[in-house]
């Protein structure tokens, strides 16, 4: 369960996160879904976790970018506006703090786009995980019709 009383659950399969440990849930260390998405993930989405280590260069250098870019965008804005910012240092928010968030957004709108992905293969195999290496697209086919 989340602070706010309702359970956290899983935004792949929808099960939920937290294990059964009744109303003593909050009094156990690391009780939270932070804690428990990663061991649901390495337990039961084994192929997102494969996903999501492949595209963490891609969101690193796409946010280094947009960071960059949102820096450059704000200070030709305040050239072509005549805006002299203080010398030193107390300028520096005004770019340190768009950069933050501009070097997040790639990161956080491609690992949404992957849940999307996830979900979406999750529910055309009708709940069933990934097939192993060993396994083929026919066989968790097969699998899938005798349900």
């Amino acid at each position: 369960m989340s602070l706010l009383g309702r359970r956290s659950n899983c935004p792949i399969c929808g099960s939920p996160l937290a294990p059964d440990l009744g109303e003593g849930w909050r009094l156990t260390r690391g009780a939270s879904a932070r804690g428990w998405l990663p061991t649901h993930l390495r337990d039961t989405h084994q192929d997102c976790l494969a996903w999501k280590k492949s595209k963490r260069n891609l969101s690193r250098i796409l946010g280094v970018a947009t960071a960059v870019s949102l820096d450059a965008m704000i200070g030709y804005a305040l050239f072509i506006f005549g805006i002299h910012l203080p010398p030193g240092r107390a300028g520096g928010a005004v770019f340190l703090l768009p950069s933050f968030g501009g070097y997040f957004l790639p990161s956080a709108l491609i690992a949404q786009s992957g849940i999307r992905k996830f979900r979406r293969e999750w529910m055309e195999r009708g709940g069933l995980p990934a097939a192993s290496g060993f396994a083929s697209s026919l066989d968790v086919q097969l699998v899938s019709s005798l349900k």
